[in-house]
């Protein structure tokens, strides 16, 4: 049984293993039934299935990146849910308002964008993307 009473006293270290990355607490009732369904879900499709899924989206990704004329690493050197590309020379000033204009939301950082597709989108989703990237660039 976990007492709450103990909530509020804050540790500085990092607990050992998996438990270092739990949220403010352990006990979160309302969240339980999300999670159990999320990974009855996973369990489902299977993983290298859902990275297989992934991994041809990225592909993707990486060619069109480069036709723009972006940096990206080869498929060995990132994960199968993401990529990130970097804009030779400087970053495109504006870019990040350009693209949510357009409702293409990525994530922007120093020289690089990293780009996380899910398997809820889809091959428009993509040609939305790099037509806002083509557009802005």
């Amino acid at each position: 049984m976990e007492w709450f009473s103990g909530k509020l006293t804050y540790r500085d270290g990092y607990l050992p293993g998996a438990r270092r990355f739990d949220m403010g607490e352990r006990s979160n009732f309302a969240l339980l039934p999300m999670a159990i369904t999320a990974i009855e879900q996973i369990m489902e499709w299977g993983v290298p299935n859902i990275a297989g899924s992934l991994g041809a989206m990225t592909a993707k990704i990486g060619r069109r990146c480069r036709e723009l004329g972006l940096v990206v690493p080869p498929p060995h050197r990132h994960a199968a849910h993401l990529i990130g590309a970097r804009f030779p020379g400087s970053f495109p000033v504006g870019l990040h308002r350009r693209l949510e204009e357009d409702r293409v939301h990525v994530s922007l950082r120093a020289d690089s964008m990293r780009i996380s597709p899910h398997l809820y989108n889809n091959a428009e989703d993509l040609r939305r993307l790099f037509a806002a990237l083509a557009k802005a660039l």
